[in-house]
């Protein structure tokens, strides 16, 4: 994978859905008050973050294979992020995004639900969204369906995951690089 074309498919695109994601503060504040607010505009974020994450870490994958001269066959997210996570010597899981909106601060975890087994709770959520839109959530007894976990908690999440993973791969590809910029999240592995 080549510095550039990281930086014209991934950070474009992560900007692009930053600038998105903040244009929704027009309707519904970000705030950690509204995070179980859905919508479909959350539902369209979700889906494309959580793609750009997911194709980002396959090639990001791919070019540690080449560094290492070893092909390793990945079919689902849980490995290409156990590949990631042991890459960083487990230090994702713990690593921290700052969120900066309307002078308020957010600590997140993107990942510190992922481990050995299972993806973390957002992550399953997108493929409950992205597979099953009108079914019922489980733990709900019907009260509740797949598409409300579009909301704004999960978008956050993933958006501040899919940060967190361009600036790792940015480090990755081209250490002397300055830090990907993004107007409300900061991190520093």
């Amino acid at each position: 994978m080549l510095y550039s074309s990281f930086e014209k498919y991934y950070v474009v695109d992560f900007n692009a859905l930053e600038e998105e994601f903040l244009g929704t503060d027009k309707y519904v504040s970000i705030d950690k008050k509204n995070y179980k607010t859905f919508s479909s505009k959350y539902m369209q974020l979700f889906l494309s973050i959580c793609s750009g994450i997911d194709s980002l870490a396959e090639e990001f994958c791919s070019a540690l294979d080449d560094r290492n001269g070893k092909k390793t066959k990945r079919f689902t997210m849980l490995q290409r992020f156990n590949q990631i996570k042991n890459e960083f010597a487990n230090n994702i899981v713990n690593e921290e995004i700052k969120m900066f909106f309307n002078a308020e601060k957010i600590c997140i975890k993107p990942y510190a639900k992922f481990n050995e087994n299972s993806c973390g709770d957002w992550w399953q959520d997108y493929n409950y969204v992205k597979h099953r839109r009108t079914g019922e959530v489980e733990s709900t007894n019907g009260n509740m369906y797949n598409y409300e976990l579009a909301n704004l908690k999960n978008v956050v999440y993933g958006l501040a995951a899919y940060f967190m993973l361009i600036s790792l791969v940015s480090t990755f590809l081209k250490p002397e690089s300055t830090p990907i910029k993004s107007q409300i999240f900061s991190y520093y592995s």
